[in-house]
């Protein structure tokens, strides 16, 4: 509830056969040192359930998201992803994601890398 009533935070549903098959967050927050835009916001959230993977289904999220993204004040935004998830780092680069840098995080004791991308509001 804290999320949905946040006014930095813009959450993206979708429906399908009326269920939810994705959703997606976008938030103010401030950038990692490789993302060198000021006004820029993140790509908080993105998700899709598996049977809707390939349906053209992210991309109009992804629409969604941008436009989020500009009503946020953001000419730029960034996302953060495992980088061994070549299915969304594919994704992320249809839809005009660049990667700028990385960031390391810890699950337990194992180190675990993330891309940070960037992309243009305007890319969709």
């Amino acid at each position: 509830m804290r999320e949905l009533a946040d006014p930095d935070v813009i959450t993206l549903l979708v429906e399908k056969k009326q269920a939810l098959a994705g959703y997606a967050q976008v938030r103010r927050q401030s950038p990692p040192d490789c993302v060198s835009r000021i006004a820029s916001v993140e790509l908080w959230r993105f998700y899709m359930d598996s049977p809707w993977l390939g349906s053209g289904l992210s991309r109009q999220l992804m629409i969604a998201v941008l436009e989020a993204a500009s009503e946020l004040g953001g000419q730029a935004i960034w996302l953060s992803v495992w980088e061994k998830n070549p299915r969304a780092i594919s994704f992320y680069e249809k839809c005009g994601f660049r990667a700028v840098g990385t960031h390391d995080f810890w699950v337990g004791a194992d180190r675990q890398t993330d891309l940070i991308m960037i992309a243009e509001v305007d890319a969709a």
